[in-house]
């Protein structure tokens, strides 16, 4: 009876983590894409104000022209579960380099500060 239990609790335990590593690998899948502000799509000869592109080989291009200081910038960005880490760029620049996958994996959201920032994945977008 005891080696029963032992035996159920390693196979649900084994089941676990292979679900777990396979969420995982989705949420950082997903997370590639370029996202922005829905609705406000920018004319041909203008940047977006503010636009943030992960790429499936790790960079990213971050542009924000939403203020006075206009970035615009490229580095590498990291995925764990729904959490977004941008580095490689200079760190003078005070950007928005935390980043969190929302609950339907459709928008991303950051916080600095007492700036609250919202980008939903443009192709999304109607």
């Amino acid at each position: 009876m005891k080696k029963m239990t032992i035996i159920n609790i390693l196979y649900i335990a084994g089941i676990s983590i292979m679900l777990m590593s396979a969420r995982n690998t989705t949420e950082s899948a997903t997370a590639a894409g370029t996202y922005g502000v829905c609705g406000c799509v920018p004319s041909t000869n203008s940047t977006a104000a503010f636009e943030l592109t992960l790429n499936e080989d790790g960079n990213f291009h971050y542009i924000d022209q939403s203020s006075s200081s206009k970035i615009d910038i490229t580095g590498k960005w990291q995925s764990e579960g729904k959490s977004i880490q941008l580095t490689g760029f200079s760190e003078e620049l005070k950007i928005h380099d935390k980043w969190r996958i929302d609950k339907e994996g459709n928008c991303i959201q950051s916080r600095k500060g007492l700036e609250f920032v919202r980008l939903c994945n443009l192709s999304l977008c109607k």
